[in-house]
């Protein structure tokens, strides 16, 4: 049912559910019909524009559309009859905002996916930073655990390493030297022929034809360690190289020739940190000897 509401000089139209009522149609002399125009009638008392009461054609009290446009200074809204839709939307605008919506769905999914990625970086170049920080307080200790001229023989330093509780909680420990962390590297640790040895397979270590591949490589956590973790240690760092044969050596070893670790151009940075994405099947190993 239809129910009009006058209040102070404006007419409001509930729109509840309802059969044609007032609000809902006009009929074709322009009245406004309805079962429950009584709060119209009473308020206006005269419903007509030349004062004059007039009936409703179809019987009862009745509003005349002209007195509404006087009254309030604009069309009454209607849910029903000739201009229906006049107040609707058009499917044209509600695919427009339909589009727009998904538009930035999908923009606000890329920056989250982003901002995660950048998060899980920084994350892992922090822990990172503190085991290898860590192991440099006891540098000659470790270097000790090994005897010079002994070739490639690997002391691991794992219980060393959890004795000092370097290793984060999350890093899973898969042999005496090794460790996985949970962003897909694996890290080994050890001393060699009077050197401490980090190895970073960036992207892990996975077995596939024809060799090994480091599958979850990430450039981007590459460039961020080598900025923020190798160049700082120039100064103690003995050399640093990549499995694809680029080689940078510390402050007291790069002389002549010699790629020092303190010159590296972030350019540069970024090429070697990409080897690994332009063929498959590659291992991507940064190595870290002190």
């Amino acid at each position: 049912m239809s129910i009009c509401v006058a209040v102070g000089n404006k007419v409001m139209d509930t729109r509840l559910p309802q059969p044609a009522g007032c609000g809902d149609k006009y009929d074709g002399s322009g009245w406004c019909r309805g079962s429950m125009l009584s709060a119209f009638y009473t308020f206006f008392k005269y419903p007509s524009p030349d004062a004059k009461a007039l009936p409703s054609p179809a019987g009862g009290e009745g509003l005349h559309r002209p007195w509404c446009h006087k009254i309030l200074g604009t069309r009454p809204r209607m849910t029903g009859g000739r201009d229906a839709n006049f107040f609707g939307r058009s499917m044209i605008e509600m695919l427009g905002v339909l589009a727009i919506i998904a538009v930035l769905t999908v923009g606000g999914i890329a920056r989250y996916s982003k901002a995660m990625e950048q998060f899980k970086v920084d994350k892992a170049v922090s822990e990172y930073s503190y085991l290898i920080q860590g192991l440099l307080e006891h540098l000659k200790d470790l270097q000790n655990v090994s005897k010079p001229n002994e070739g490639d023989i690997q002391y691991g330093l794992t219980s060393v390493v959890e004795a000092e509780s370097l290793v984060p909680e999350t890093w899973e420990k898969i042999s005496n030297h090794d460790y996985n962390d949970p962003y897909g590297n694996l890290i080994r640790i050890f001393s060699r022929s009077q050197t401490l040895v980090i190895d970073m397979y960036l992207g892990g270590f996975q077995s596939v034809d024809g060799g090994s591949a480091s599958t979850a490589f990430s450039p981007k956590f590459c460039s961020s360690l080598m900025q923020n973790v190798v160049q700082p240690l120039a100064s103690v760092l003995n050399e640093a190289w990549f499995t694809n044969g680029n080689d940078y050596y510390g402050d007291a070893y790069c002389n002549g020739n010699a790629n020092c670790i303190r010159d590296i151009s972030l350019s540069e940075i970024n090429n070697v940190c990409n080897y690994c994405t332009k063929e498959a099947n590659k291992l991507c190993g940064l190595i870290l000897v002190f």
